[in-house]
């Protein structure tokens, strides 16, 4: 079938490249394309399609603020990234100039299935005057339940880690950073604020485990701290030496560090590890101890060493 009848006097012509059926339609003061793509083992593909593009047609504006609305809400850091233009503005403005292109309807093999079932759909935008898929939003769904996928520029961007926050035990915040793609909360921790790492679950779809974790080591935060400091100073004790040519302090006891050490950082993993870092500063260089585990106990140490403030960074 080389020309598909559609409703409103709409027909749609085969494209052979897309193996599907395309027809402009009139939107908002300009058209959009849009694509059909029948399943070739369904029988009823076809009728599904027109009963999809009916539907579209009569809820396109409804479909069009829905899919902006998921690009605004769950992309919004993504999208200051994406286009730094303008980094005081919020999601909604920086999308403004974008307008709706193409619609894609896909039967992705729903056979058994209503005709309102299966059908996935494709939103995808573009700056007007300007067709450069480096300058794409899209957002992918389904007809009977909404978009759930979304893409900038061509690349698909993971959506829960943004979605959320945590509220822990301890009064602090935290969320997902997109420089590290890790959670991470500010905790005041013995005088001193400590940037606290939460690393990702497996599937990638939040960080309750490293989550828990902070919190059964927040709950008794004063011990493990202890530990960790009995830790370092069992070590410092077998290098020394190398301590004191590196801060170029050549009388610097072990004891001397312990007293003036701070905990920095917190890092805790989706699979029940543990690591705490401690910073300790000369005059012009400092030194950074990491020990390693689990709520069990400590097991490795690391040593690092830099100029003044070069660990700033957190």
């Amino acid at each position: 079938m080389d020309i598909l009848v559609l409703s409103n006097d709409y027909k749609a012509d085969y494209n052979e490249d897309l193996k599907g059926y395309q027809v402009e339609v009139d939107y908002n003061g300009g058209k959009v394309m849009m694509t059909l793509v029948p399943y070739k083992n369904n029988d009823d593909s076809l009728e599904a399609l027109k009963y999809s593009f009916n539907k579209l047609i009569s809820e396109l504006e409804e479909y069009d603020e829905d899919a902006m609305g998921d690009i605004c809400d769950k992309l919004g850091p993504y999208l200051e990234k994406a286009i730094p233009e303008a980094p005081d503005l919020t999601p909604e403005e920086l999308v403004s100039d974008f307008i709706l292109k193409k619609v894609a309807v896909m039967d992705t093999n729903r056979v058994g299935m209503s005709e309102s079932e299966g059908l996935k759909i494709v939103f995808s935008y573009g700056k007007a005057g300007i067709d450069d898929p480096r300058m794409e939003l899209m957002a992918i769904g389904y007809l009977d339940s909404g978009f759930d996928t979304f893409y900038i520029n061509g690349q698909q961007m993971a959506t829960m880690p943004l979605t959320m926050s945590y509220d822990l035990s301890c009064g602090a915040k935290a969320t997902y950073n997109l420089n590290t793609e890790i959670f991470d909360a500010k905790v005041n921790l013995f005088g001193r604020e400590v940037v606290c790492f939460l690393e990702l679950d497996d599937n990638e779809l939040g960080a309750k485990n490293s989550i828990a974790l902070f919190e059964k080591l927040y709950a008794h935060i004063d011990d493990y701290d202890k530990k960790a400091r009995r830790f370092i100073t069992e070590n410092l004790h077998l290098k020394i030496d190398r301590v004191r040519d590196n801060l170029d302090i050549p009388d610097l006891s072990v004891e001397n560090v312990m007293e003036d050490i701070f905990l920095d950082s917190i890092v805790c993993g989706a699979e029940e590890d543990i690591d705490m870092t401690y910073c300790f500063r000369g005059e012009e260089n400092e030194m950074r101890a990491a020990v390693t585990g689990t709520l069990d106990g400590f097991k490795s140490f690391l040593l690092e060493f830099g100029e003044a403030g070069e660990f700033d960074e957190y």
